[in-house]
C-alpha cells in the first residue's frame, strides 16, 4: 500500500453517503454476526430502524439477548437471536440449520464477527488459529452452508440479487498466506498474533473475491471493505503500549462511521453491483492489495477451506453455477469417490406435450440411444461397454433425464456422450419405426401391472382434460403416428438451457464440470425468455372429484386407489403432508410384517384380513399433487369395510392423531428419505429433481430439520385442510362389485366417528 492510501483510508474524507441514505427494507432478511458490540451492533440499529427484519449473531446468549433489548430501546424493533460461535464448526453448522428451518429467505449475510491479537495460545475449538479459524473458516463456512438459501432468494427477488459482505482491515496490507501456520503448530507457534491478524484480514479478502467469481453469475454479490479505524472491543486484546500507539499514530472514529461502509455495501442500490469490490472508507470504492488479487493462490486457499469443513463432519455441499446461456450446473463432490454420475435433468416430460404429441417425450427417451452425427448406435454402445460405464434415461410426467455413471478419469468422456444424445441425435426414420415396436411391446407390458394401470386411471380422473392426466407412454394412435418432426420440435420447445440442470456427484471438480458444460453445451442457444428454474409457469391445474371402474370379474383381486389433492414440491404443506403419509405407511401380508410394529391401519386390516397390502402415497408436481392410499385385496365380500376403516382413519387425523404414531412417522419418513440417498447416483437424482422442481436445493440436514418441525397439531391442520368433507378421486379394477358408489365413500371423509 502507499502512503497516499494509507492516509486515504486512514484519514478518509467527509462521507457522501449517510446512513439518512439507506432505503426501506421492508421483507428483507439480514443476519449480521459479531452483532452484539461495535460495528456490527451499530449496523443492526440502522438496519432495524429501516425495517428489515435482523438476525443478531453472537456466541452469548446472555450478550445477544442484552444487546436485542438494548436495540429495541433504541429503535423500537426488536431483532432475532442468532447463536453461533465461528471458533466452533459443528456450532456453526447447528445455527445455520436453525436459521433455514425458519425462514425461506436470506437477502444479506453480513460477515462482521472478528478477533484481534489474542494471545498466540488461543485456538479454536478444532485447533486452528483462534483469528484465522474465527474471521476466515468459521465465516467461510457459514456462507456455505447459507449459500442454497440466498442464491434461492436472488432468483426469487426482483433484482435477481442476493449479498455477502465480509468485514476486512486495512491491515490485509501487511497479510501473506501460510497454509502452514492455519493450524497450531511449529509454523504457527513462530507466527505473532499481529502476523495472524494480517493474514486473516488478507483471507477475508480473498475468500470473498472467490464467492464472487463462483457465483456471481448466479445473483451473489460478494465484496469485502475496510470498515476504517474504530473504536471498539476489537482492540481489547492490545497492550497498554500497543493501545497507546495505535491512538497516537492513527486516528480511531466512532462506531457509528465503522458501520457505514457495510451499510452502503448492505443496502444501497448501487451496492448491487459491488460483486467482487473492495470497499473502503467511508463508502467508497477502493483497490484491494495486490496479493488479495492473486487467483492462483485464492483458488488454493478455497480448496484448503473445502477440506477443512468437509474433514469436521460438515458433509458435501452442493456447488451450483449459472452458465451465460442458462445452463445450471450442480454438483456435490465426494473427494474419495472413485466413481461418478453425470446427467442431464430437463424440466420437461409427458405435462409439456398436447393430446396429439402425447408420448413423444418417452419416445424421444428411447431414440436418445440410437445413434447421433458422430457416433453410430453400435459405436456408442461399444464406447460406453469399454469405459465400463452405465448409461441409462427415464421420462416421467415432468421430467427427463439422461445419465451416466463412470470412473472419475472418464466424467469428461461421459459428458460429451450425453451432450452429443441431447443436441446431435439423427432421428433417423428407420430407427423410428424399428422403435414404434418396442415401445408398443412396453405399452403392453405396462398394461399388465395392475398398480401401474390403476394410477394412469387415477391421473386421468383427477386432472381430466389436462396434461397432468395423460399417460407417459401415450396412447397407441400417437405411437404410431409420431414422426421425425415431432421429436425434432419437442426438442426445439424444450430443450432449452434455462430448463436444464448437468448434474455431477462422486468423483467430481466443480470448476472442471463447469468448464466440460461450457465446451458441450455452450452452443445451446439462450432462451428469448428464460425461466428460472423451479418457476416453470403451467396453466392451473384442476383437481377433479370423480371415479373411473373397470370391473373384471375373472380377477383374484380388487385394485382401488383413493386420492385427495395433494400438494406441489414447494408448498409448505409439502413436509406435514409427507409425515402424515408416513403415518399410514404401507403394509404387505405377503412379506409378514407385524401389525404390531406398524400403523394403527394395518393393524384394523390385518386383524380383520381386509386386504392383501396397502401403500399409501403423496406425489407432487409443480403446482399440485395427489396424496392417498392403493389397496389390493382378495377378500372381495368385505371391500366397503376396507375403504370405510381407511377413510376413518384419514378423518382421525383431522380430529385426534396421537403424538406417538406422529414421533414415529417422523423418524420413519426421515430414514426413508436420508437413506435412500446412498451411492452417487441417487444423490445426483435428488439435486437434479429439486433444482428443476423449487429452483434449490435442501441439504439433508434441512431436509432433517423441516421434518422434525412437524408437530401433531400440524398433521391436524393440513388434515383438515386437505382431508376432511373433500373431494377424492378414485380408479379402482378388477372384481369390485362390493365397492359401493362414490357418495357413500364420500360421506367418510367427513364423519366424526373414528
Amino acid at each position: 500500500m502507499s502512503l497516499k492510501q494509507f492516509f486515504d483510508e486512514g484519514w478518509p474524507p467527509a462521507p457522501e453517503w449517510t446512513e439518512k441514505d439507506v432505503p426501506d427494507l421492508t421483507g428483507k432478511v439480514y443476519i449480521v454476526t459479531g452483532a452484539t458490540a461495535g460495528i456490527g451492533k451499530e449496523t443492526a440499529r440502522v438496519l432495524l430502524l429501516n425495517n428489515a427484519k435482523v438476525y443478531i449473531g453472537g456466541r452469548s446468549e446472555e450478550k445477544i439477548a442484552k444487546a436485542i433489548a438494548e436495540l429495541k430501546d433504541l429503535t423500537g424493533k426488536e431483532g432475532i437471536p442468532f447463536k453461533v460461535d465461528l471458533a466452533d464448526l459443528p456450532t456453526i453448522k447447528a445455527a445455520a440449520e436453525d436459521f433455514t428451518s425458519k425462514e425461506k429467505q436470506l437477502h444479506v449475510l453480513i460477515n462482521n464477527a472478528g478477533v484481534m491479537i489474542p494471545p498466540i495460545e488461543h485456538v479454536t475449538a478444532q485447533g486452528y488459529d483462534c483469528q484465522w479459524g474465527t474471521n476466515v473458516l468459521g465465516h467461510f463456512y457459514l456462507t456455505k452452508l447459507l449459500l442454497p438459501l440466498l442464491l434461492s432468494t436472488a432468483k426469487a427477488s426482483p433484482e435477481g440479487k442476493a449479498r455477502v459482505v465480509h468485514v476486512s482491515s486495512q491491515a490485509s496490507v501487511g497479510g501473506k498466506l501460510d497454509f502452514n501456520a492455519f493450524k497450531d503448530g511449529p509454523a504457527r507457534r513462530n507466527k505473532t498474533p499481529w502476523d495472524m491478524y494480517y493474514m486473516s484480514k488478507l483471507g477475508n479478502v480473498m475468500m470473498s473475491n472467490e464467492f464472487a467469481r463462483r457465483y456471481g453469475s448466479e445473483g451473489l454479490v460478494s465484496c469485502s471493505l475496510n470498515p476504517g479505524n474504530i473504536q471498539s472491543e476489537l482492540l481489547r486484546h492490545t497492550s497498554w503500549l500497543e493501545w497507546l500507539l495505535l491512538h497516537f499514530f492513527i486516528k480511531m472514529h466512532p462506531v457509528g462511521l465503522g458501520a457505514l461502509t457495510q451499510l452502503w455495501a448492505a443496502t444501497s442500490k448501487e451496492g448491487l453491483d459491488f460483486n467482487g469490490k473492495y470497499l473502503k472508507p467511508w463508502a467508497r470504492i477502493g483497490q484491494a492489495t495486490p496479493q488479495a488479487l492473486d487467483e492462483k493462490v485464492a483458488g488454493d486457499l478455497w480448496e484448503w477451506l473445502e477440506e477443512q469443513v468437509a474433514a469436521h463432519n460438515a458433509g458435501p455441499f452442493t456447488e451450483i453455477t449459472t452458465l451465460s446461456n442458462g445452463l445450471t450446473v450442480a454438483t456435490e463432490a465426494q473427494s474419495q469417490s472413485q466413481t461418478a454420475t453425470v446427467g442431464v435433468w430437463i424440466d420437461a416430460g409427458s405435462r409439456a406435450e398436447t393430446d396429439k404429441t402425447n408420448g413423444t417425450a418417452h419416445f424421444l427417451e428411447h431414440m436418445a440411444f440410437k445413434g447421433t452425427n458422430k457416433r453410430t448406435q453400435h459405436a456408442l454402445e461399444l464406447e460406453v461397454e469399454n469405459l465400463g460405464a452405465h448409461l441409462n434415461a427415464y421420462t416421467s410426467r415432468e421430467q427427463t433425464v439422461y445419465y451416466a455413471k463412470a470412473f472419475r478419469k472418464d466424467v469428461p468422456q461421459a459428458v460429451d456422450i450425453i451432450s452429443d444424445i441431447l443436441q446431435n441425435s439423427k432421428l433417423e426414420s428407420g430407427a423410428i419405426e424399428r422403435e414404434r415396436d418396442v415401445i408398443l411391446r412396453e405399452q403392453q407390458e405396462v398394461d399388465k401391472q395392475q398398480e401401474e394401470v390403476v394410477f394412469d386411471h387415477l391421473h386421468a380422473v383427477a386432472f381430466q382434460g389436462q396434461p397432468l392426466g395423460r399417460t407417459i407412454l401415450g396412447p397407441k394412435k400417437n405411437i404410431l403416428s409420431i414422426q421425425r418432426e415431432d421429436l425434432s420440435n419437442y426438442i426445439k420447445t424444450n430443450y432449452t438451457p434455462d430448463r436444464m440442470v448437468l448434474v455431477g456427484t462422486g468423483g467430481v471438480d466443480h470448476g472442471e464440470l463447469v468448464k466440460l458444460a461450457e465446451k458441450h453445451f455452450s452452443s445451446l442457444p439462450a432462451s428469448a425468455n428464460p425461466t428460472p428454474l423451479g418457476r416453470l409457469s403451467h396453466p392451473k391445474t384442476a383437481f377433479v372429484g370423480s371415479e373411473v371402474r373397470i370391473r373384471d370379474d375373472e380377477s383374484h383381486t380388487a385394485n382401488i386407489a383413493i386420492a385427495v389433492e395433494g400438494v406441489s414440491w414447494s408448498s409448505p404443506d409439502y413436509f406435514p403432508m409427507m409425515v402424515m403419509q408416513s403415518i399410514f405407511g404401507s403394509w404387505d401380508r405377503g412379506l409378514g410384517a407385524s401389525p404390531l410394529t406398524s400403523s394403527r391401519l394395518s393393524h384394523i386390516v390385518s386383524s380383520n384380513n381386509l386386504a392383501n397390502s396397502f401403500m399409501s402415497f403423496s406425489t407432487s408436481y409443480s403446482d399440485t399433487g395427489l396424496w392417498g392410499i392403493y389397496l389390493v385385496t382378495e377378500n372381495l365380500m368385505n371391500i366397503d369395510d376396507l375403504v370405510h376403516f381407511t377413510l376413518k382413519e384419514w378423518t382421525r387425523m383431522s380430529i385426534a392423531p396421537t403424538p406417538t404414531e406422529v414421533e414415529r412417522a417422523k423418524s420413519q419418513l426421515k430414514a426413508a428419505l436420508l437413506l435412500s440417498l446412498d451411492g452417487t447416483t441417487a444423490v445426483a437424482e435428488d439435486i437434479g429433481r429439486q433444482l428443476v422442481t423449487t429452483g434449490r436445493r435442501l441439504t439433508p440436514q434441512e431436509t432433517e430439520a423441516a421434518i422434525d418441525a412437524v408437530t401433531v397439531d400440524e398433521i391436524k391442520r393440513v388434515a383438515q385442510k386437505y382431508l376432511w368433507d373433500k373431494d377424492f378421486a378414485l380408479a379402482a379394477t378388477g372384481s369390485i362389485e362390493g365397492l359401493l358408489d362414490y357418495n357413500r365413500i364420500r360421506a367418510d371423509l367427513s364423519s366424526m366417528l373414528y
